[in-house]
């Protein structure tokens, strides 16, 4: 079913694009996200809101049909993850866990509204993990922390939709949800346990900065 939705996009922005003729023009802008996950086995829920505010940057390549719908893509630099309690733990400690990766995303959506000013914007993305980050904590201490690049403990392609509101002053609210989850599912070895306890679904909520507001330009022959 993703991948269905993901490819009637991708063929409607081709034919739009195709039978359109307004410029084509570039932006760029930052990303601060909180992100929480949607398991159910830990004691608080999973509802630990974890923020990222840094290496989150992106650029959007942009197409307005006209002054009310508007198509883009381009290419993003994500921070993404979530913190836990360990659902494990039955002692008296404390023990949460942060685990994060490092993701580069290609997104592709539509925009519809004033292109000049408020819309709604919304699209899929198909981001690859290249490096993955955890820590341990026990008793708010720091008792482990290790990373990988290119690791097989999490899902290395993971597939995402966004919907967010651009504001008039250049901001906007961006919504994220991965129906994937975090970690990969074909680990047998001593870790598989432990990330299926942890197995979720991420959403975000992120501020962007300048994301759909950037200089015109016209290519010329």
């Amino acid at each position: 079913m993703i991948r269905l939705i993901i490819i009637i996009l991708f063929s409607a922005i081709i034919t739009i694009t195709s039978s359109a003729q307004s410029d084509w023009y570039v932006t760029s802008g930052g990303e601060t996200i909180f992100s929480w996950n949607n398991f159910d086995n830990s004691p608080d829920d999973g509802a630990v809101i974890r923020f990222a505010p840094v290496f989150n940057i992106q650029s959007m390549v942009n197409k307005d049909m006209n002054k009310s719908f508007g198509i883009y893509s381009g290419i993003a630099l994500r921070n993404v993850g979530f913190i836990a309690d360990d659902p494990a733990n039955t002692d008296t400690t404390d023990t949460r866990r942060k685990f994060r990766t490092y993701n580069v995303a290609l997104p592709l959506g539509i925009k519809i509204g004033n292109m000049n000013g408020k819309f709604l914007y919304l699209g899929a993305d198909l981001e690859y993990a290249f490096h993955f980050k955890e820590k341990k904590f026990v008793d708010g201490h720091k008792v482990e922390k290790f990373s990988y690049w290119f690791s097989d403990r999490i899902r290395k392609f993971q597939p995402s939709f966004h919907m967010g509101i651009q504001f008039w002053s250049g901001t906007n609210v961006k919504f994220k949800y991965y129906p994937k989850s975090f970690f990969n599912p074909d680990r047998t070895d001593i870790y598989d346990s432990l990330y299926k306890r942890f197995d979720s679904n991420v959403f975000y909520i992120s501020l962007n900065s300048n994301l759909f507001k950037g200089t015109r330009f016209t290519y010329t022959e």
